[in-house]
This record gives structure tokens, C-alpha cells and sequence, in this order.
């Protein structure tokens, strides 16, 4: 009590136990000796250690897919109140799973099944138009006014797959004398120098070029 005065008093090492009615009474001096009485309703509380825990099945959705998730959030005397919103709009009013601790704690789990409606992606671009291109899950958790930690994700809604771009070349080039063309071209050279060498006369010379 070393830390009590007048007008407070201090408890250390308190338990669950001591929830309850408290009264305080002031008495005044003589000559009066008037007594005050004053009341009040008193809460021992522990608090989640950590924020609430979100989980989907998949990372993207479209409209005609079934949306399923779980939230938990860590042991507290009294538990969690947990709520589940999608894009803002209240998407679980079903009672949470609770599991107590083996020291008296409470943890509570909300497990989501949502068949996911066009009217769920208002707003959401779809594929190359306007919007946020995602839905945003949230887990909100929450302990009278003393606690409130939220756990959020982004699902992202699946875009069309890419359209090949057409390529078309204009303009014309020439194509280059291929290796047997070329070939030919030398052999009925030789040839006809030859002939011309060795006879006087003129001869003919057929080279044929498949085409692959």
C-alpha cells in the first residue's frame, strides 16, 4: 500500500478473483461526522498479447468463387469480439469458436464461408478499368474500449490474359542472291569462257536451283 494516499488506492499482484462491486466510504471529522458512500463495478482484465491472426484459402478471387477464412485471435480474459468485413461491408454475424487456456484465458476463432457475389466486387477494376483492383478482408478484435487491433488482406481479383500484339512489317527489301543461285552463276561463267578458249563456239548451260 505504499503507493496509496487520500484519494487512491494502489492493489499489486491482483487476480481474476477481485472483479467485482467496489465501495469506498468517507467518514468526516467531528462535529459533523457525515459519511459519503461511493460504488463502483471493477473488471481485472488481460489483453491479447498480439494482434488477431487473418487467413484466406487463395490470394485471388472473381465473382462465382466461394471465399473461405479464418480468424483468430490471441487467449484474453474476457474474450475477443471479432468482426469480419469485406470492402467495408459486415460479411460474419455467426458465433466464434472459443478455446480456454489452462490458465483461464480465452481464445476465440471465426471461421468465413462467402460465396462471392458481383455485387461483392462494386467498385473493383476487374481488368484494365477503374477501381482498386482488390478486396480488402479485415479482421477487427476487440476487448471492451481497451483493446482494438485489426488484421487485414488484400485479395486481388484475376486479370485477363494478355492479348498477343500483331505485328505488321511495312516496306520492302531486297533479298539477298542465295549461296546456290550464286553458284550457278559462276559455273556458266567459267563454262562459257572455256568454250570460247578452246572451240570458238558458243554452248548452253542449265543449272537448276531447288527452292526449300
Amino acid at each position: 500500500l505504499s503507493l496509496s494516499n487520500a484519494s487512491q488506492v494502489v492493489i499489486r499482484n491482483i487476480g481474476f478473483g477481485l472483479s467485482g462491486n467496489f465501495s469506498c466510504e468517507v467518514t468526516a471529522d467531528a462535529p459533523l461526522f457525515s459519511t459519503a458512500t461511493g460504488h463502483l463495478q471493477m473488471q481485472v482484465v488481460e489483453l491479447p498479447d498480439s494482434g488477431p491472426t487473418l487467413w484466406t484459402e487463395h490470394s485471388r478471387y472473381e465473382p462465382g468463387d466461394v471465399l473461405r477464412a479464418n480468424c483468430s485471435s490471441p487467449p484474453s480474459r474476457p474474450r475477443a469480439d471479432l468482426k469480419l468485413t469485406l470492402n467495408n461491408i459486415v460479411v460474419f454475424t455467426g458465433e466464434p469458436t472459443v478455446r480456454v487456456t489452462t490458465d483461464g484465458l480465452v481464445s476465440t476463432t471465426v471461421a468465413l464461408r462467402l460465396h462471392l457475389q458481383s455485387s461483392h466486387f462494386a467498385g473493383v477494376q476487374m481488368a484494365g478499368g477503374g477501381g482498386s483492383g482488390t478486396l480488402l478482408l479485415r479482421c477487427t478484435a476487440t476487448v471492451a474500449t481497451l483493446y482494438d487491433r485489426y488484421a487485414e488482406l488484400e485479395l486481388g481479383v484475376p486479370q485477363r490474359d494478355p492479348v498477343p500484339a500483331r505485328v505488321t512489317l511495312t516496306g520492302s527489301r531486297s533479298a539477298p542472291t542465295s549461296a546456290p543461285s550464286a553458284l550457278c552463276l559462276l559455273l556458266a561463267t567459267l563454262l562459257l569462257l572455256t568454250t570460247s578458249l578452246t572451240s570458238g563456239h558458243s554452248s548452253s548451260f542449265i543449272c537448276q536451283v531447288q527452292r526449300r
